[in-house]
């Protein structure tokens, strides 16, 4: 019972974890280095949305369906999300530590651009 409290606890956090942003400070941010570091990723169907946020899609492995990766830049401010996809027969409601690395192999290249 102990165990399936914490994997419930476990999870709840992973969830809540996908539907909140980070916030990093990156100065000189413009759409032009956003969508180069992307690019230098091989990060795939990136989109500039009217509104002013860029998606882009990681690759499927062996250990993920991919995850779709959500940048709001505001000047200096960057609002950057990470979570799990799929299709309409698989979906990957958590990941481990996917998203976080997806996070942070974008800001470090975004401030290697500096």
């Amino acid at each position: 019972m102990i165990l399936g409290v914490l994997f419930t606890l476990f999870i709840v956090k992973r969830l809540y974890q996908n539907q909140i942003f980070k916030n990093y400070h990156i100065s000189e941010l413009t759409n032009d280095k956003i969508e180069c570091a992307l690019k230098q990723l091989n990060l795939k169907n990136i989109q500039f949305h009217e509104l002013g946020y860029i998606q882009a899609k990681t690759k499927k492995s062996w250990f993920s369906w991919g995850e779709v990766i959500t940048i709001i830049p505001d000047n200096e401010k960057l609002l950057i999300n990470s979570q799990p996809t799929g299709s309409k027969f698989s979906y990957q409601p958590i990941t481990f530590v996917k998203d976080k690395k997806n996070i942070n192999v974008i800001i470090r290249e975004l401030r290697k651009h500096q």
